[in-house]
């Protein structure tokens, strides 16, 4: 069963805004880094991927999240004393504990609001934006949702078939009832999940499962893929599914998008999910050849490639859906303004 929720109040979007680490990874250079005879070529044939950014030794998940807060701030002068509420939608927080989202608010100057971190892997930037919206509606001031991912630090330098697909990235938005300086206004998402498939992408070793003191081989302490391919049909079924339950829901049809802006995954990824909703290519979002796949951050990245594009108009119709591990999909329609 879906999870719908549908905005009551008219709740509006500012950003995102998106930041990526300055250090960028060529397919070439990453040929080189990791001594494979693949070519670059085959590479940006099979993914799409030209390029991926990550983030330098020193740099963490906070470090991510607080420049695209920053930029945001910047670009849309908005006051910090409006905001109430922080959301952090990160998988690679900068410790186990504590939670990094009242590190962030510490480091903005966020004085006396809440904070809290949500964990929803590749479908993070639209749960957050699903809990988002609903706080927004349910209580005054601005709600600052910021999905920030460092995949990079938790890559297996020998699986170079995972190496090529990931980047790092951040993207902050703020959402509220106030429509100044706003881009985008929120109509509905919903969230669904299939546990099931929750192990086919996963990091075993670091959790109260498997403690980290009592791991003893060290490629549990990096991303590990059970089956690629299996993982990509699941993938494609959850978003799918999930978007073709939301439009049912909204009483929508393709006619009525028009803008998609999918989980970066991969460009088969993208063009098969494409391919199921029945939307027109020429209106997906697909920046997948710069950033690679940047976990729950690639939605508010990609938006914000959608949001500075020429041909956006007032009125357009954007469907925003994503899923990964865990089996978690999500999906939200919103309006440009």
């Amino acid at each position: 069963m879906l999870n719908l929720f549908k905005a009551e109040k008219d709740i509006f979007i500012q950003g995102p805004n998106a930041s990526l680490p300055e250090n960028v990874i060529t397919n070439e250079a990453l040929i080189k880094l990791t001594g494979s005879d693949t070519s670059p070529t085959v590479i940006s044939f099979s993914s799409g991927i030209r390029k991926r950014h990550w983030a330098s030794s020193d740099e963490a998940c906070s470090d991510l999240a607080v420049k695209a807060a920053e930029s945001l701030f910047t670009l849309k002068s908005t006051p910090k004393e409006k905001i109430n509420q922080l959301i952090l939608s990160t998988i690679s927080g900068d410790f186990i504990s504590p939670p990094t989202s009242p590190l962030i608010q510490h480091r903005l100057g966020l004085k006396d609001i809440g904070a809290f971190d949500v964990g929803a892997a590749c479908a993070g930037f639209v749960v957050g934006l699903h809990v988002g919206a609903a706080l927004a509606q349910a209580i005054p001031g601005m709600v600052l949702l910021v999905a920030s991912e460092i995949r990079s630090k938790f890559l297996n330098p020998d699986d170079f078939a995972t190496n090529v697909l990931f980047g790092d990235g951040a993207a902050a938005c703020t959402i509220s009832q106030d429509n100044s300086n706003a881009d985008f206004q929120f109509i509905a998402s919903g969230l669904y999940a299939d546990g099931e498939v929750g192990d086919l992408v996963s990091i075993p070793a670091g959790g109260s499962r498997l403690p980290a003191a009592q791991c003893h081989d060290p490629n549990q302490h990096y991303i590990t893929v059970k089956d690629n391919s299996s993982l990509f049909v699941k993938a494609v079924e959850g978003m799918a599914s999930c978007a073709a339950r939301f439009m049912k829901a909204l009483d929508l049809s393709s006619e009525h998008i028009d803008w998609i802006v999918p989980h970066q995954g991969n460009k088969h990824l993208l063009t098969a999910v494409c391919s199921q909703l029945n939307v027109p290519e020429s209106k997906l979002i697909n920046i997948i050849a710069n950033t690679g796949n940047t976990s729950g951050a690639s939605v508010g990245i990609a938006l914000d490639a959608l949001r500075t594009k020429p041909e956006l108009k007032s009125g357009d119709r954007i469907l925003l859906v994503a899923a990964g591990g865990g089996g978690i999909a999500g999906c939200s329609y919103l309006t440009a303004l």
